[in-house]
């Protein structure tokens, strides 16, 4: 793997195995050590959407790893969009109530009360360098509309609000993941100027990175738990049109 990111002149942010939660650093100190060594990796993929009870796991796991590694290293972890449920963030779900009471009618324009307590405890016992989390916003019905007073626009852009500020009071940057496939019936891979927008968007927040998930993965189009489909490589290998359009957007943002 580090021989294909040098040979196309990109980073690698390596998976995390299982074997990796241990406290034994026997276990760890050799992969470490000999991926530290390269120029190409900058930090390891420890954890997609935890939940409030991984983060003591997690932390404990970060500075194991962390203190392997030189400085300028890290441990990534993607968070929750403001979307998930109560019961995924792992809180209880009259405190969404209680917060959002205020608000009324409105509730759903605002990072819920909720969320704001998984992103402000994540900080608080992580203490990541990076912070990352992914949103995605495209729905057919935000497609459709002749203006952009969908809650689904609102909810992305309030999530950049929170996990901006969250970035900017701990003095780290922010990555956002953000939508390049279609997925359950709802949801359409993005188009060009869809995915500019989210790109675009979070740049203008202060966001230092975007990622895009380019694997369409082991199910066939429109298949797997979620319907996916439309990958911006399919199941064959082989580059469809939203590949052109990650590399189109990504070009221009360079």
């Amino acid at each position: 793997v580090l021989k294909v990111c040098k040979t196309n002149k990109i980073k690698l942010v390596a998976d995390l195995q299982d074997e990796f939660y241990t406290n034994d650093l026997r276990v760890v100190r050799n992969v470490v050590d000999k991926l530290s060594k390269s120029p190409i990796f900058i930090g390891f993929f420890m954890k997609d959407e935890p939940s409030i009870s991984d983060f003591e796991k997690l932390a404990n796991t970060r500075k194991i790893i962390e203190g392997l590694m030189p400085a300028d290293k890290f441990v990534l972890v993607n968070l929750f969009p403001n979307y998930a449920s109560t019961e995924q963030l792992g809180i209880d779900s009259t405190f969404n109530k209680i917060a959002n009471a205020d608000f009324g009618s409105y509730s759903f324009l605002y990072p819920s009360g909720a969320y704001n307590e998984y992103i402000y405890k994540y900080m608080e016992i992580v203490k990541p360098k990076v912070l990352c989390y992914y949103h995605y916003p495209i729905t057919d019905k935000v497609r459709k509309s002749i203006d952009l007073s969908s809650g689904d626009i609102y909810r992305f852009l309030a999530n950049l609000s929170t996990i901006r500020k969250a970035a900017y009071n701990a003095g780290i940057p922010f990555w956002n993941v953000i939508q390049s496939w279609g997925y359950l019936n709802t949801k359409p891979a993005p188009n060009v100027y869809e995915y500019r927008w989210m790109m675009n968007m979070t740049f203008v927040m202060g966001g230092q990175g975007v990622i895009a998930f380019p694997y369409r993965n082991l199910y066939e189009e429109g298949k797997g738990p979620e319907n996916w489909r439309d990958a911006p490589i399919n199941l064959k290998g082989e580059r469809t049109i939203e590949y052109d359009i990650v590399k189109q957007c990504n070009t221009e943002i360079l």
